[in-house]
């Protein structure tokens, strides 16, 4: 209980399993432990969630976007949460706030699909799937292909199609 890596592990594994009220009390544990963490007040955000309570979702996520800005994780995640309760600019704020600090094949992702649902110029639609896939083709420390490439490429495609550009579609 006291080795905090092991319990991080566990509380993703938890949160995989979609059993939220065993994340929030591992999240708290967490937080008793390490205030600071980011991850545990994420897990704990999106354990509240996963138990509509929202308003107390978005005050975890936002503690998390203050104890670590630079990272894109926070800003994705609460992101999220504002695209799933309509709010669009606030959630086009945090994920262009992500790229700035991090910038993640998710974060360009999201972007391009929030700027496409407000249909947004096809120029800046596009430039973001291309960073996608750039970031995906960037090997890790361990000189392994992102996994996210294939999805990237599918996104890159998918535009195309929609726009009835189906050459440029079947090419990627």
């Amino acid at each position: 209980p006291q080795d905090l890596e092991s319990r991080i592990q566990y509380t993703a594994i938890t949160m995989a399993g979609r059993r939220f009220e065993e994340v929030l009390e591992s999240a708290d544990a967490i937080i008793a432990m390490e205030p600071e963490n980011s991850a545990a007040h994420l897990f704990r955000g999106q354990a509240l969630l996963g138990l509509n309570r929202q308003d107390e979702a978005q005050a975890a996520m936002e503690l998390a976007v203050v104890i670590e800005p630079e990272k894109a994780a926070g800003h994705l995640s609460l992101a999220a949460l504002h695209q799933g309760l309509g709010e669009l600019d606030k959630a086009e704020v945090q994920v262009r706030e992500s790229l700035k600090e991090d910038p993640t094949t998710l974060g360009h992702t999201m972007l391009a699909a929030l700027l496409n649902e407000r249909e947004a110029d096809d120029a800046e639609i596009l430039g973001h799937l291309n960073s996608a896939v750039e970031i995906s083709l960037v090997p890790d420390e361990e000189g392994k292909q992102g996994n996210d490439l294939s999805a990237a490429y599918r996104n890159l495609a998918s535009f195309y199609f929609d726009r009835e550009r189906a050459e440029e579609g079947v090419a990627i």
